[in-house]
């Protein structure tokens, strides 16, 4: 059975998830036990995330929040996007291992965002968006992409070369 230990008393998913959101809601914060490869490489199994709420602060781009899933679990996933639609703010979240976006989060439906991690080895890990995402081995968030000239691409030297090796010989 898919379960969370609190203090060693096994507790279902969906009741981890109103525990979890209960106390979030209330200005409490809360410290988890990190499961699954979702978001590998920044988050790993055995890393305990600390959880704020939101009080009122904007979710940023680059933060790790906690959500529910539609059937009542709880998951800490990345933002990646952010628009704006009637007036209300959509975030839409992904797994960092993952290839493809979970879907669109109204603001209501983020519960808190991820403030500190302490890895398993006892390292302790602040969550500034950027900062966090480089120091822990993730790609920093481009400010604005624009693809390199084309001499100054990694490899470009070496793959010219080889290219032409290959288009002259006869196979």
């Amino acid at each position: 059975m898919n379960s969370a230990f609190l203090r060693g008393y096994q507790c279902p998913p969906d009741v981890f998830a109103e525990l979890c959101a209960s106390l979030l809601q209330s200005g409490k914060s809360i410290r988890v036990f990190a499961r699954g490869d979702s978001m590998l490489p920044n988050l790993r199994g055995g890393d305990t995330l600390f959880c704020s709420p939101l009080d009122g602060r904007p979710v940023r781009v680059g933060d790790i929040v906690l959500y529910l899933t539609p059937n009542r679990q709880t998951l800490f996933h990345r933002v990646i996007r952010a628009r704006e639609q009637d007036g209300e703010r959509f975030f839409q979240v992904q797994g960092d291992n993952s290839l493809n976006p979970e879907g669109w989060k109204s603001t209501a439906e983020i519960l808190g965002r991820v403030a500190r991690v302490i890895r398993s080895n006892g390292m302790e890990q602040g969550m500034d968006t950027n900062a966090a995402v480089q120091q822990m081995g993730g790609f920093p968030l481009p400010k604005k992409t624009q693809p390199l000239p084309a001499p100054a691409r990694p490899g470009a030297r070496f793959l010219f070369p080889v290219w032409r090796l290959i288009n002259q010989e006869q196979f």
